[in-house]
């Protein structure tokens, strides 16, 4: 008894030196399906990760060893809320850290509780599931349980419950909805705008695009992501122009004359994203790839000469290159299984040579350089609201 005295005064003024801190104790994590040093080994990790975490005093292994043989008091096998109480109360701290890892198959398991010695209340619980090497959890499990457990607040009537999964090889759906800034638009609203400066009637501009993007995403750790995916880029209004009796320089008099086009874009890619940690469930990323850009041209011409039957003509133009895609973004964690995110994403390509037939009449020769360009640009930027699932 002397002894554990000796010990408990020392612990004590520990706490008062160490600037309030809460003084807590690491119980080994009961091993399930895996070798009991192991399970000690990382035992041992999670109590550095609580005490660089800066909120907590941890006591020491060997530490707790001595007191606990003073008392006869044998530490393995102590899951159970009961018992990690009465250790605690042997070691005159404030709050215990019990648990287990388990692995079935390729999966590791770790569930841990923060418990309030005085009152036997769960303070906190974390269950992380990791598939992948079990060293690899000592960076990508042990350092998030320790921050977990951190940010509990120091009363014994609050209790919190986490539950995460940890993201390495887990797949998912992302969709994303915005905006699309199409250098292709901003050419042709450019030539419009010139014609409109030496010609009469105005030509109304073409409308910027909607954008609409499925793929599949897999999480490889908690750094990188692969996406695939297909992004589909559309004209919220097809471009219409119409002119009424129009005499060409053939002398030809026209009733009617119309002109009706729009673009669409099918983009299919691949790219890979590299996240940084901002806060708690809150990241930046980073990311590029190569997609195959596919561009429509969907071209409706209509000429009503007075003397004879109108002429309608419909038309549609493929053109294919390969792109590069960037992107940066934010996304935001709302639970195990569901991700939203901004982005913010340019695609560049080269240009498309056209091949869109300016109709063999002379009508309207001045407009053909504006509604049939030999080159269109298809480089765009994207801005995105969406959302991952995860399974």
């Amino acid at each position: 008894m002397n002894k554990l005295l000796v010990w408990s005064v020392f612990v004590f003024s520990f706490i008062v030196a160490q600037n309030n801190k809460i003084n807590i104790a690491v119980l080994d994590m009961d091993a399930t399906n895996i070798k009991e040093e192991d399970a000690r080994f990382l035992s041992d990790r999670l109590r550095i990760e609580l005490f660089d975490a800066g909120k907590f005093n941890v006591l020491e292994r060997d530490k707790m060893n001595v007191i606990l043989d003073e008392q006869g008091f044998q530490m393995s096998g102590c899951t159970s809320v009961e018992c990690a109480v009465e250790i605690g109360q042997l070691l005159n701290v404030q709050q215990m850290v019990a648990g287990s890892i388990g692995r079935i198959g390729n999966v590791y398991s770790i569930t841990l509780r923060l418990i309030n010695v005085q009152t036997g209340q769960l303070l906190q619980t974390a269950k992380h599931d990791y598939q992948g090497e079990l060293s690899e959890m000592l960076t990508e499990v042990l350092p998030e349980i320790a921050g977990e457990l951190s940010k509990v607040e120091n009363s014994p009537d609050q209790s919190v419950t986490k539950s995460k999964t940890n993201q390495k090889g887990r797949w998912g759906v992302k969709v994303k909805f915005g905006n699309t800034v199409s250098a292709l638009i901003t050419d042709f609203n450019n030539a419009i705008d010139d014609f409109n400066a030496t010609f009469q009637p105005d030509l109304d501009n073409l409308s910027q695009f909607r954008s609409l993007s499925l793929a599949a995403v897999w999480d490889y750790n908690k750094s990188w992501r692969y996406n695939f995916g297909l992004q589909i880029s559309g004209m919220t209004n097809d471009w219409k122009y119409e002119i009424n009796d129009y005499q060409a320089e053939s002398g030809v008099i026209y009733d009617r004359i119309e002109f009706d086009r729009s673009f669409s874009f099918l983009f299919l890619y691949a790219d890979v994203d590299y996240k940084i940690e901002l806060f708690k469930d809150f990241n930046l990323y980073l990311g590029a790839g190569l997609g195959i850009n596919s561009l429509t041209s969907d071209v409706k011409q209509r000429y009503e000469p007075e003397i004879t039957t109108d002429n309608p003509k419909e038309k549609k133009y493929n053109y294919v290159v390969l792109a590069i895609r960037l992107k940066a973004g934010f996304d935001y964690a709302v639970s195990d299984h569901l991700t939203l995110l901004l982005e913010f994403s340019p695609i560049i390509q080269p240009e498309y040579e056209t091949a869109d037939e300016y109709p063999a009449d002379d009508a309207y020769l001045d407009f053909k350089e504006v509604v049939y360009p030999e080159t269109m640009n298809g480089t765009m930027s994207v801005f995105t609201l969406g959302g991952t699932y995860y399974f």
